[in-house]
């Protein structure tokens, strides 16, 4: 769970420009409406994390994301 935290940490402090996350984001979505399915939701947030890092883009939707999961990006790890 720290190295996830971690992972999805190191991806939303990036700036450049910013990624079309709308596909992310229905998938987000999707796994929240289907019973709060938190571990699917996550997963997607890693994978969006992994597109941010390989395209060097913008954190921003991550943020954005994560907050939707409950997740504060913007609060350090510790």
């Amino acid at each position: 769970a720290t190295a996830t935290l971690a992972t999805l940490h190191a991806a939303a402090r990036r700036t450049g420009r910013p990624v079309d996350a709308s596909a992310h984001a229905a998938d987000v979505r999707a796994a929240l409406d289907d019973d709060l399915d938190a571990p699917r939701a996550l997963a997607v947030l890693v994978r969006l994390a992994d597109d941010i890092e390989a395209k060097g883009a913008s954190g921003d939707a991550l943020v954005a994301l994560a907050s939707l999961c409950g997740i504060d990006l913007h609060k350090p790890l510790g």
